[in-house]
């Protein structure tokens, strides 16, 4: 069957929250064609951030009026940390400034309460997803992890191949060298992605030092990393 839009739903105002609901049961099966969705609904930041580390999402609709991150804060939070993610901001009346300042700071959308419709909701799901979807295929195209400064996975696989396939035709050898971040979302959890982040650009320095500049050095998710030493392969 055709998988479900998985949205994330971070809204403190049970009313609000019901609303946008009902307006998703009118529309969600028609963002395309028959397709089903799957709400997940939180009443604050914390809980809404554990639920985007633990599960996969395809869009989140954020209150921009949350109790403990009121403004941008929580969109900034939350862009920090999942910088591909499409987020839709809920503005109150009168906040057109806010949802200005929105789409500024890296939302792909807002919604004022009150005026969301289902027409208008599945318009603006399906834009943002669309959106989001573009921008994380031209980003791809980059070689290069933004933290690290290291080549990413499709630097690594990318640059990589033509030595790895010259050193078949030619039955020759090469070596590539995996290293993982033990403990890093322990790190993360207990003293924050800034510490998490940290440790990471540390040992991508270190890996700089102990390798030559001839060889392929690349962060490939997380706290994994490898090197592939292409000098003299054959």
């Amino acid at each position: 069957g055709t998988e479900a839009i998985r949205i994330l739903l971070i809204e403190d105002n049970p009313r609000h929250a019901q609303l946008l609901q009902e307006a998703m049961g009118e529309v969600i099966p028609g963002v395309s064609g028959a397709q089903p969705y799957d709400l997940t609904h939180v009443t604050g930041l914390a809980e809404g951030l554990d639920q985007l580390g633990s599960r996969e999402f395809d869009v989140v609709l954020l209150d921009l009026s949350l109790p403990e991150a009121r403004g941008l804060e929580a969109l900034v939070r939350i862009r920090e940390r999942h910088e591909d993610l499409p987020v839709i901001a809920l503005t109150a009346r009168g906040e057109d400034d806010l949802a200005t300042q929105s789409l500024q700071a890296g939302a792909q959308d807002f919604l004022q309460k009150g005026r969301i419709n289902g027409e208008l909701l599945a318009r603006s799901i399906r834009a943002a997803v669309h959106i989001s979807n573009l921008q994380t295929a031209l980003r791809s195209l980059s070689f290069i992890d933004g933290l690290t400064g290291l080549y990413n996975r499709r630097g690594f696989v990318t640059l990589g191949d033509p030595y790895i396939k010259r050193a078949a035709r030619q039955k020759g050898q090469f070596l590539i060298v995996s290293a993982d971040v033990s403990g890093l979302k322990q790190i993360n959890t207990a003293v924050g992605y800034d510490e998490g982040d940290a440790v990471l650009r540390a040992v991508a320095e270190i890996l700089k030092k102990s390798f030559r500049d001839s060889d392929l050095l690349a962060r490939l998710e997380g706290g994994t990393f490898a090197e592939a030493l292409l000098q003299d392969l054959c």
